[in-house]
């Protein structure tokens, strides 16, 4: 019989072993990050414990001059211990790891005290002063929703869209404030400004019933009275599906919280795939100053048929023209009162639906480009270059290899050479860091066959509804002045004086500012003021 009880007690032990290497200190998600000369870089490190080891990933968002948004790359060099933290991104980019613009080499070396890391990160040759906190996991779905702070004040709180990152924003829909959330129990968080946790400039505490429901929040300044916001209900909303031909989308229209008819605007995403949820917020900002909105997943994403990447500017914006149809069509909703609203390439997109079709009434675009794609994406390169501080030679020599790269995707030929252009730049320092040198192959670059020597400005001479153009200063991706000086002379030139064309200061391509990533102010209510003069919302 003992003999039994030893082999339970072993096996139990053996059976054991993993949750006590899962108790590690390090395991689990840490938000911080840290302030280059112009810009914040958000940083998410999350480490795991097994039997063979602790491993890590890293999130890394940075929308300034060196623009980075990159999800789940490796870490190595891994040092962890409860005197000395170390740990380095990896070379290469794992299986999982999404990643839109590269992030520069960075290395790691601290401490971790009381849940939270400190010392220095290695930019390269810069070194500058980093801080991780642990963050608890949460339910994101209990919080989620709308509070209203006062008669027309509104808070949102939504799940932050980056894919891993374990935490929620706080927006402000009457100011167009933003706040990163971090978890310090079940009910309390901390939130700096921005995107930035520290300095702590307010705490959120969430109130629930008897039953575990979440039905309130107080917000307390730092240095400020403490407001208080009741939970709503959800706004209206209603699962719809229109048609393109023979591709389905399917979208969310998101309605005011009132009886219609009321004006409505069509939402478009920038490039990529993307879904509906990426314009949720903006959904909700529209929807609670009075305007129904429509978002919905691009073709070929969520639960939309098609497929994007086989298809041109010409067919997105009839996808945007059908989506106005719909609406159209409904009792609530005043059918001469439709608009599109677009973001990057949907900047493209909502212009040239609204030459197409006379029944736009008005379109916002932000960050919508006045130059060529091809155009579009030497900026990117050119400007990434110079901010990252390389050599006008380097600067020439990603030029010419971004050009290259543009006209194999456009004519799927020189395949061969394109590749013995990229053999002789990979022992540069500037090749894998380097955003939109795209590793096509042959045969994958249908999209760019179609768009990319589309030019926006005869387009742009055929649009005769109102239109707010808005950019941010400090645009990586777009040339924010040039872009604008293009819209307004080609809406002027088709006798458009309904227009009004504005570049924030010291904003980026999402009009954000690159310091705390937090909207500019005015941002919204710019839109919001602009459209009521076009529109008539009802009480």
């Amino acid at each position: 019989m003992q003999k039994y009880q030893r082999t339970t007690i072993c096996l139990l032990l053996f059976l054991c072993i993993p949750s006590i290497w899962a108790t590690s200190p390090f395991d689990g998600d840490w938000i911080g990050g840290f302030d280059r000369p112009e810009s914040h870089v958000l940083v998410q490190t999350h480490f795991q414990t097994t039997k063979n080891g602790t491993t890590g990933t890293i999130d890394v968002i940075d929308l300034g001059d060196q623009f980075t948004v990159a999800f789940g790359e490796p870490l190595d060099r891994l040092e962890l211990t409860q005197s000395h933290i170390r740990f380095a991104l990896a070379d290469k980019p794992g299986a999982h790891s999404l990643v839109i613009a590269p992030p520069s080499p960075l290395s790691f070396d601290g401490q971790m005290t009381n849940g939270v890391m400190t010392g220095v990160v290695e930019d390269g040759v810069t070194k500058l002063p980093f801080r991780l906190d642990l963050t608890g996991r949460i339910d994101s779905s209990r919080y989620t929703g709308i509070y209203q702070a006062g008669p027309e004040h509104f808070i949102s709180i939504a799940p932050y869209d980056a894919p891993l990152l374990a935490s929620l924003i706080a927006f402000d829909i009457q100011s167009g404030e933003f706040r990163l959330l971090l978890p310090r129990s079940g009910v309390d968080f901390v939130c700096g400004s921005g995107a930035k946790i520290y300095p702590v400039q307010a705490t959120l505490h969430f109130t629930t019933n008897q039953t575990g429901r979440v039905t309130a929040l107080q917000w307390k300044p730092e240095n400020g009275p403490a407001m208080v916001g009741t939970r709503i209900k959800a706004l209206p909303e209603e699962q719809v599906s229109f048609t393109n031909g023979d591709v389905i989308l399917s979208g969310t229209l998101v309605l005011p919280p009132i009886k219609g008819p009321h004006p409505a605007v069509v939402l478009v995403t920038g490039s990529g795939a993307s879904v509906r949820s990426e314009l949720r917020r903006d959904a909700d900002f529209f929807a609670l100053n009075g305007v129904a909105a429509l978002i919905y997943d691009k073709r070929g994403c969520g639960r939309s048929t098609g497929d994007w990447t086989k298809s041109g500017f010409d067919d997105l914006a009839d996808d945007a023209l059908s989506g106005l149809e719909l609406l159209k069509n409904r009792p609530d909703i005043n059918p001469h009162q439709i608009g599109l609203w677009g973001v990057s390439q949907g900047g493209w997109i909502v212009s040239l639906a609204a030459s197409r079709c006379a029944d736009v009434a008005f379109i916002i675009s932000v960050s919508g480009p006045g130059i060529t794609p091809e155009a579009q994406v030497a900026y990117c390169v050119e400007h990434w270059m110079k901010a990252a501080g390389y050599s006008k030679a380097d600067v020439n020599e990603a030029h010419s290899l971004s050009l290259l790269t543009v006209q194999c995707r456009a004519t799927d030929r020189s395949w061969d050479e394109l590749e013995a252009a990229r053999k002789a730049a990979q022992k540069k320092p500037w090749y894998n860091a380097c955003p939109s040198l795209d590793r096509d192959a042959p045969g994958v670059s249908k999209f760019w066959q179609l768009i990319w020597n589309y030019d926006p400005v005869p387009v742009l001479r055929e649009v005769h509804c109102p239109v707010l153009a808005i950019y941010g200063e400090l645009d990586p991706l777009v040339p924010p002045q040039k872009s604008a000086d293009i819209w307004r002379t080609a809406l002027i030139n088709a006798d458009n004086h309904n227009v009004v064309i504005k570049v924030f200061p010291h904003a980026d391509h999402e009009i954000l500012n690159p310091r705390n990533m937090a909207p500019l102010p005015g941002f919204f209510t710019l839109q919001r003021d602009w459209l009521l003069k076009y529109v008539t919302v009802r009480k």
